[in-house]
């Protein structure tokens, strides 16, 4: 599970953003390729994305992962390794 919280430059939740997620790198190597979700974020500026198709057992982590949010113009982007069977989370703030 991934899940991403969003917030403004002053700290404040960002409802309404869209968020993408998608395989870093973007090039097909037989594994990630189909992991691409996008959703907006909720009133408290989170969003949550369910990777556990992407684990086969024995596999050590799911994917690093690029997550992009974005809304009115203002773009958050960072690089996250999603680890199998644990809720991986992370914050991004938006200019």
């Amino acid at each position: 599970m991934l899940e991403i919280t969003v917030f403004t430059n002053d700290g404040n939740p960002f409802s309404g953003c869209i968020v993408q997620v998608f395989a870093e790198p973007t090039v097909n190597n037989g594994n990630n390729s189909t992991l691409n979700f996008e959703g907006p974020t909720d009133t408290n500026g989170i969003i949550l994305f369910n990777l556990n198709t992407f684990y086969k057992p024995g596999q050590n982590g799911v994917a690093i992962v690029k997550i992009r949010a974005e809304k009115n113009q203002l773009v958050g982007e960072k690089v996250k390794e999603v680890i199998q069977e644990i809720m991986t989370t992370e914050n991004i703030i938006i200019q």
